[in-house]
């Protein structure tokens, strides 16, 4: 097949092949529309594979739109996080008092009381108090003697932490006991 030459301002002519006797030209035709079909079954295939890439554009270009006023709001600070609102102190309910004697300091919520006797009475995690109240008490009502000073040594242990390790252990002991244990303690300077 010869293929024609184009001059500026002329017309176009098109030669047709010659035919050739031992050529399938029914075969080549079938290949040549099974080629088309593949061809174009890729195109569309493509095509979807753009569409859905415009899509996901178009979602991410309207995300970005709506959530430039929230990022650029007084709510949130210039590197985009958002900034936290904190209470004043006298917006707060200080419903959690100092179980020392002569501390009656008020705090606004259970992390910061306990924080307040680890740091300021020595009285160690909260875990560790209840694990050491619960330890004296169930060993009172088994008749063991545990060392007492052993237990206790690094830590200050707040008042009426004995009677509230006996009722979550479940142990029932009478107010006598209860409170010799906790006189004992008190002796000793650990209360």
């Amino acid at each position: 097949m010869t293929s024609p030459t184009r001059v500026a301002g002329e017309a176009t002519t098109c030669e047709l092949p010659k035919y050739n006797p031992n050529q399938d030209y029914y075969q080549l035709y079938w290949d040549l529309y099974l080629q088309n079909e593949n061809l174009m079954a890729s195109v569309c295939n493509e095509s979807c594979i753009t569409d859905d890439l415009v899509a996901d554009c178009a979602q991410i270009e309207m995300f970005y739109d709506d959530n430039v006023e929230k990022l650029s709001s007084e709510r949130y600070l210039h590197n985009g996080r958002k900034r936290h609102n904190r209470r004043c102190a006298d917006e707060l309910e200080k419903d959690f008092i100092c179980p020392y004697e002569a501390c009656n300091k008020l705090y606004g919520s259970e992390g910061s009381l306990n924080l307040h006797i680890k740091l300021k009475h020595n009285g160690g995690n909260k875990t560790d108090r209840e694990k050491i109240a619960k330890s004296l008490v169930y060993a009172n009502a088994k008749g063991l003697n545990l060392p007492v000073e052993q237990l206790t040594q690094q830590l200050n242990l707040p008042p009426k932490i004995v009677y509230t390790a006996a009722e979550s252990v479940g142990v029932d002991l009478d107010s006598k006991v209860l409170k010799s244990l906790e006189e004992n303690l008190r002796k000793q300077n650990i209360i």
